[in-house]
């Protein structure tokens, strides 16, 4: 049988009264699902009013429920083990990441590098051997000038010719818009797939429309419609005529009366 591997070598130290477990180099980290929770100082800890970085205590906060506890932080270190090459680079809480310190044996890490080094060029410090809390504070910036970011959302910008990009604009317009990961209004698949229903629908009540007309008046529905017309300008002209009565703007309202016609009573009372 295989020998077992030998358990973690924890350090110790008192500090108020309690033993402490030391976490001083990568392996104490790794290990640290391992460490008996009876051992830990607390299992559980606020996300405001500490000394500690309030952002960094929320991505923690899996649930969202205003604590960190035991397994969130053990969550982290899963999370930061598939993605660096030591996990010895947590301890010294630097400033910035080296970006040799992230892992390129696993998927994680390599996309993690990636992304790194396109969120670095897209700030002008594609040289640069590190990345900091600065850089990715706004992501937005990363995708200012792309047409296609992967987020689902294609704004006018990424089309290839000026009949695309109308045909993207006038969706816009009848669907509305959505903004993408760099601020721009853009069409999504929801938005499209709505568009694209409801002019299906337009269509098959169109053609309804023209395989069977509407006819109200039966047979004679011809010859109403076209009684209609011969006086629809009439017609017209009667309710523009109301809406202006409606207003005191009739034909005779400011007209100058009739040459010796006496002014009206209100203007001779006045």
């Amino acid at each position: 049988m295989a020998e077992a591997a030998a358990p973690h070598r924890w350090r110790f130290h008192r500090t108020g009264g309690l033993d402490q477990a030391v976490l001083e180099t990568g392996e104490d980290v790794a290990h640290l699902a391992a460490l008996d929770q009876k051992l830990w100082v607390a299992l559980s800890c606020p996300v405001r009013g500490l000394e500690l970085d309030g952002r960094t205590l929320e991505l923690l906060d899996l649930d969202r429920d205003g604590r960190v506890r035991a397994p969130e932080v053990l969550a982290a270190v899963a999370f930061c083990a598939a993605r660096l090459r030591d996990l010895g680079q947590l301890v010294p809480g630097k400033p910035a990441l080296p970006l040799a310190a992230i892992s390129e044996s696993t998927p994680e890490g390599r996309a993690t590098l990636g992304a790194a080094r396109r969120i670095l060029a897209s700030l002008g410090k594609a040289e640069a051997a590190e990345i900091t809390p600065a850089d990715v504070r706004d992501l937005s910036r990363v995708w200012v000038g792309t047409a296609f970011n992967g987020d689902g959302v294609v704004p006018p910008e990424a089309a290839e010719d000026p009949a695309t990009r109308r045909a993207i604009e006038e969706a816009m317009a009848c669907a509305g818009s959505v903004p993408d990961r760099s601020g721009r209004p853009g069409l999504d698949r929801d938005r499209l797939e709505r568009l694209f229903a409801e002019l299906t629908a337009f269509d098959a009540w169109s053609r309804a429309g023209e395989a069977a007309p509407l006819n109200p008046f039966g047979a004679a529905t011809p010859a109403v419609f076209a009684a209609v017309e011969a006086v629809r300008v009439k017609v017209d002209e009667h309710f523009t005529r109301c809406a202006l009565t409606a207003i005191g703007v009739g034909p005779a309202t400011g007209a100058a009366p009739p040459a010796g016609a006496a002014p009206p009573a209100a203007a001779t009372a006045a």
